[in-house]
């Protein structure tokens, strides 16, 4: 009967500063809870089945996506629905975050100015792969919007952005 209470502690990741670290409590049964703390301060924030943890390289920024709960996954399963993720993109200086939904995959560059935010394709039995890349400028708040993208990386610096067009 116990079993389904315990917990296991994964996505544990600090930041390149060693001034903020983010851990979720895992239980055997249901949903796990990331924490996102200042190592010497309170929690700055919680999320239900957050996952895939990033922080930026200058630790002004931590991004991770968002599975739906259990229940609305085996509903969503249910009614023949995709279960998608939400990303989640937190300033850790001001406390404020931004969601964008629908969302496959991420990266900081490594200046920390732009983040890539990497869309699930809308219809995912077309004939091609292609689906949104965002490149949103993290100082400016600005996004670009890429169609079609089947792949993308940053070169070594962080400074400039390749990407394929399906």
């Amino acid at each position: 009967e116990d079993y389904a209470q315990w917990n296991r502690i994964r996505n544990a990741e600090m930041s390149p500063d060693g001034n903020w670290m983010t851990y979720a409590y895992t239980p055997n049964e249901g949903d796990a809870t990331l924490h996102i703390q200042k190592i010497d301060g309170d929690t700055l924030r919680t999320a239900i089945n957050g996952k895939q943890i990033a922080f930026s390289a200058d630790s002004n920024w931590v991004a991770y996506l968002i599975d739906p709960t259990k229940e609305e996954a085996e509903k969503l399963k249910k009614e023949k629905e995709r279960v998608l993720s939400e990303l989640q993109l937190v300033n850790l200086q001001s406390n404020t975050a931004v969601a964008f939904k629908s969302v496959m995959d991420f990266s900081f560059s490594k200046t920390s100015q732009f983040i890539a935010i990497h869309k699930n394709p809308i219809d995912k039995k077309a004939d091609h792969k292609g689906s949104d890349l965002l490149l949103r400028d993290l100082a400016s708040d600005k996004t670009l919007n890429i169609g079609n993208v089947s792949g993308y990386a940053f070169n070594k610096e962080g400074t400039l952005i390749s990407y394929t067009i399906d």
